[in-house]
């Protein structure tokens, strides 16, 4: 036996969660919002919204946790909208009474 007091702490089981991080923070007057909360708000899944990120969606990673600028998120999702061009108009078909070619001259011999 020794005369050496050891006492030690038991390992935590809990790991840092981003529950415990602040949902939005503000870094040079820019708002952000955690991920998870942008995704309930516009009504999506986490994941759904991090498909955008290959397509440039702006995001910031604060210690582990990604966030999303909120006016520049916006502007981004704003700019992904796409309209289409009218058709062009198709030329109107000629009807059963009017001829495409000229009238050509009979010859008679």
């Amino acid at each position: 036996m020794s005369n050496l007091d050891v006492t030690t702490s038991a390992p935590s089981t809990q790991r840092p969660r981003r529950i415990n991080r602040p949902e939005r923070i503000i870094i040079g007057g820019e708002a952000c919002t955690r991920n998870d909360i942008k995704a309930k708000k516009l009504g999506h899944t986490e994941r759904t919204l991090n498909r955008g990120d290959a397509k440039g969606a702006p995001y910031l990673l604060v210690g582990g946790v990604k966030y999303r600028p909120d006016q520049r998120y916006d502007a981004w999702l704003l700019g992904r909208i796409k309209t289409r061009k009218p058709t062009p108009s198709k030329p109107r078909k000629h009807t059963a009474g009017t001829s495409l070619r000229k009238s050509q001259p009979t010859t008679s011999l």
